[in-house]
């Protein structure tokens, strides 16, 4: 599953951005993550929060 933004679970007005993993053999690797850009700035601050679904096991 690659990143994709989709409705916030409790807030329908919001977005979340889902990162999930897939087993992919016919990959070299198949490292799954997101990257997102910020403006370049010398200071600044950024706050994430992290929501694992229950049904999440360890890889």
């Amino acid at each position: 599953m690659a990143p994709l933004l989709t409705a916030h679970p409790d807030n329908a007005q919001r977005k979340v951005m889902r990162i999930g993993y897939t087993p992919n053999d016919s990959l070299l690797n198949d490292v799954d993550g997101a990257l997102w850009n910020f403006p370049a700035t010398r200071n600044g601050e950024i706050g994430v929060r992290v929501k694992m679904a229950e049904s999440s096991k360890p890889i």
